[in-house]
Protein backbone atom coordinates (compact mmCIF):
# COMPACT_ATOMS: atom_id res chain seq x y z
CA UNK A 1 0.00 0.00 0.00
CA UNK A 2 2.51 2.65 1.24
CA UNK A 3 4.75 1.53 -2.28
CA UNK A 4 2.16 2.43 -4.37
CA UNK A 5 1.10 5.66 -2.28
CA UNK A 6 4.94 6.46 -2.50
CA UNK A 7 4.64 5.63 -6.12
CA UNK A 8 1.77 7.77 -7.36
CA UNK A 9 3.32 10.83 -5.28
CA UNK A 10 6.87 10.15 -7.42
CA UNK A 11 4.76 10.58 -10.53
CA UNK A 12 2.53 13.36 -9.88
CA UNK A 13 6.07 15.03 -8.38
CA UNK A 14 7.51 13.81 -12.08
CA UNK A 15 4.64 15.10 -14.40
CA UNK A 16 4.96 18.71 -12.28
CA UNK A 17 8.57 19.08 -13.41
CA UNK A 18 8.35 17.94 -17.09
CA UNK A 19 5.78 20.46 -17.69
CA UNK A 20 7.50 23.01 -16.35
CA UNK A 21 10.62 22.11 -18.07
CA UNK A 22 7.97 22.47 -20.99
CA UNK A 23 6.78 25.99 -20.42
CA UNK A 24 10.46 27.20 -19.89
CA UNK A 25 11.67 25.34 -22.89
CA UNK A 26 13.66 23.21 -21.27
CA UNK A 27 12.06 20.05 -22.10
CA UNK A 28 12.51 20.58 -25.65
CA UNK A 29 16.41 21.60 -25.65
CA UNK A 30 17.12 18.45 -23.62
CA UNK A 31 14.92 16.30 -25.79
CA UNK A 32 16.84 17.62 -29.14
CA UNK A 33 19.99 18.62 -27.40
CA UNK A 34 19.83 22.05 -29.74
CA UNK A 35 19.83 24.96 -28.22
CA UNK A 36 16.60 27.23 -28.72
CA UNK A 37 16.59 30.47 -30.83
CA UNK A 38 17.41 33.95 -29.07
CA UNK A 39 15.18 34.94 -32.07
CA UNK A 40 11.76 34.16 -30.07
CA UNK A 41 9.56 36.31 -31.90
CA UNK A 42 6.90 38.30 -29.79
CA UNK A 43 6.42 41.67 -31.44
CA UNK A 44 5.18 41.74 -34.68
CA UNK A 45 7.58 43.91 -36.71
CA UNK A 46 9.59 43.42 -39.42
CA UNK A 47 12.26 45.82 -38.25
CA UNK A 48 13.43 42.68 -36.12
CA UNK A 49 13.87 40.23 -38.75
CA UNK A 50 17.30 40.28 -40.10
CA UNK A 51 17.06 42.37 -43.58
CA UNK A 52 19.34 40.91 -46.37
CA UNK A 53 16.57 37.86 -46.38
CA UNK A 54 14.97 38.85 -49.53
CA UNK A 55 18.39 38.31 -51.13
CA UNK A 56 18.02 34.81 -50.06
CA UNK A 57 14.81 34.30 -50.98
CA UNK A 58 12.71 34.61 -48.05
CA UNK A 59 10.86 38.01 -47.57
CA UNK A 60 10.97 39.59 -44.09
CA UNK A 61 7.75 41.72 -44.48
CA UNK A 62 5.57 38.22 -43.85
CA UNK A 63 6.54 38.54 -40.17
CA UNK A 64 3.85 41.48 -39.61
CA UNK A 65 1.15 38.76 -40.78
CA UNK A 66 1.92 35.74 -38.93
CA UNK A 67 -0.83 34.81 -36.31
CA UNK A 68 0.65 34.29 -32.76
CA UNK A 69 4.21 34.41 -33.32
CA UNK A 70 4.87 34.32 -29.52
CA UNK A 71 4.89 30.30 -29.86
CA UNK A 72 7.65 30.48 -32.61
CA UNK A 73 11.46 29.76 -32.00
CA UNK A 74 13.51 31.25 -35.21
CA UNK A 75 16.32 28.69 -35.55
CA UNK A 76 17.73 29.72 -39.18
CA UNK A 77 16.08 33.15 -40.90
CA UNK A 78 15.98 32.24 -43.72
CA UNK A 79 16.10 28.37 -45.32
CA UNK A 80 15.72 26.59 -48.60
CA UNK A 81 14.51 22.49 -48.96
CA UNK A 82 13.43 20.53 -51.68
CA UNK A 83 11.14 17.40 -51.67
CA UNK A 84 8.12 15.89 -52.58
CA UNK A 85 4.72 17.11 -51.31
CA UNK A 86 3.19 14.98 -49.29
CA UNK A 87 -0.18 16.19 -48.29
CA UNK A 88 -2.23 19.67 -47.98
CA UNK A 89 -4.42 20.99 -44.98
CA UNK A 90 -6.45 24.00 -44.72
CA UNK A 91 -6.41 25.84 -41.81
CA UNK A 92 -9.02 28.02 -39.55
CA UNK A 93 -6.43 30.78 -39.64
CA UNK A 94 -6.38 30.73 -43.14
CA UNK A 95 -2.96 29.15 -42.96
CA UNK A 96 -2.34 26.52 -45.19
CA UNK A 97 0.06 23.73 -44.20
CA UNK A 98 2.05 22.43 -46.78
CA UNK A 99 3.96 18.85 -46.36
CA UNK A 100 6.82 17.96 -47.62
CA UNK A 101 9.04 15.12 -47.77
CA UNK A 102 12.25 15.82 -47.71
CA UNK A 103 15.09 14.96 -49.89
CA UNK A 104 17.72 12.73 -48.20
CA UNK A 105 20.29 15.74 -47.77
CA UNK A 106 17.52 17.82 -45.53
CA UNK A 107 15.93 14.92 -42.95
CA UNK A 108 17.96 16.60 -40.25
CA UNK A 109 15.59 19.37 -40.18
CA UNK A 110 12.70 17.10 -38.64
CA UNK A 111 12.90 16.60 -35.09
CA UNK A 112 10.98 13.11 -32.93
CA UNK A 113 7.80 15.12 -32.82
CA UNK A 114 7.67 15.93 -36.83
CA UNK A 115 8.55 12.37 -37.15
CA UNK A 116 5.58 10.98 -35.07
CA UNK A 117 3.16 13.58 -36.02
CA UNK A 118 3.78 14.60 -39.46
CA UNK A 119 4.89 11.23 -40.54
CA UNK A 120 8.62 12.75 -40.95
CA UNK A 121 7.45 15.77 -43.58
CA UNK A 122 8.43 18.85 -42.80
CA UNK A 123 5.56 21.45 -42.82
CA UNK A 124 5.46 24.52 -44.37
CA UNK A 125 2.71 27.17 -43.17
CA UNK A 126 1.68 29.34 -46.15
CA UNK A 127 0.09 32.23 -44.49
CA UNK A 128 -3.02 34.02 -45.02
CA UNK A 129 -3.94 31.83 -48.20
CA UNK A 130 -7.46 31.21 -47.77
CA UNK A 131 -10.48 32.25 -45.94
CA UNK A 132 -9.68 33.41 -42.89
CA UNK A 133 -12.65 31.37 -40.01
CA UNK A 134 -11.05 32.03 -36.73
CA UNK A 135 -11.53 35.84 -35.93
CA UNK A 136 -7.99 36.52 -33.65
CA UNK A 137 -6.05 35.90 -37.24
CA UNK A 138 -7.94 38.22 -39.07
CA UNK A 139 -5.85 41.23 -37.19
CA UNK A 140 -2.65 39.75 -38.11
CA UNK A 141 -3.56 38.65 -41.91
CA UNK A 142 -5.47 42.35 -42.32
CA UNK A 143 -5.99 42.84 -46.33
CA UNK A 144 -3.05 40.85 -47.33
CA UNK A 145 -3.62 37.71 -48.97
CA UNK A 146 -0.45 35.37 -50.20
CA UNK A 147 0.49 34.92 -53.62
CA UNK A 148 2.24 31.69 -53.11
CA UNK A 149 1.16 29.08 -55.18
CA UNK A 150 0.16 25.88 -53.76
CA UNK A 151 1.07 22.79 -55.46
CA UNK A 152 -0.18 19.51 -55.98
CA UNK A 153 0.37 16.83 -53.31
CA UNK A 154 3.28 14.42 -55.41
CA UNK A 155 4.93 17.41 -56.82
CA UNK A 156 9.08 18.10 -56.72
CA UNK A 157 9.57 21.61 -54.87
CA UNK A 158 11.99 23.96 -53.65
CA UNK A 159 10.17 25.97 -50.38
CA UNK A 160 11.62 28.71 -49.21
CA UNK A 161 10.92 30.33 -45.11
CA UNK A 162 12.05 30.80 -41.87
CA UNK A 163 12.77 27.46 -40.38
CA UNK A 164 11.04 27.72 -37.06
CA UNK A 165 10.41 25.32 -33.92
CA UNK A 166 6.81 25.92 -32.78
CA UNK A 167 6.88 25.62 -29.22
CA UNK A 168 2.65 24.62 -29.59
CA UNK A 169 3.41 21.49 -31.55
CA UNK A 170 6.74 20.74 -30.37
CA UNK A 171 7.94 20.28 -34.24
CA UNK A 172 9.71 21.68 -36.82
CA UNK A 173 8.35 24.34 -39.80
CA UNK A 174 9.06 26.34 -42.36
CA UNK A 175 6.96 29.31 -41.20
CA UNK A 176 6.00 31.40 -42.86
CA UNK A 177 6.59 30.21 -46.14
CA UNK A 178 7.94 32.68 -48.70
CA UNK A 179 8.08 30.70 -51.76
CA UNK A 180 7.27 27.53 -53.06
CA UNK A 181 9.17 26.68 -56.96
CA UNK A 182 8.51 23.58 -58.61
CA UNK A 183 10.97 21.52 -59.81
Amino acid sequence: MWKSLALIILIFVLIQVLYKMFLSGMLLQALWQLPLSPYKVIVINSSQVPKDLSSRGCDPSLWKHVYDPGRLYITLPCVSVTGVVDAIETEVDGDRHVLIKLDPQYQNLVNTFNKIFTHGDLLGEVICHDKIDEKEALDYCGDYISEVKIPVVGSRVKMSGSYILDISHAWMEIHPVSSIEML
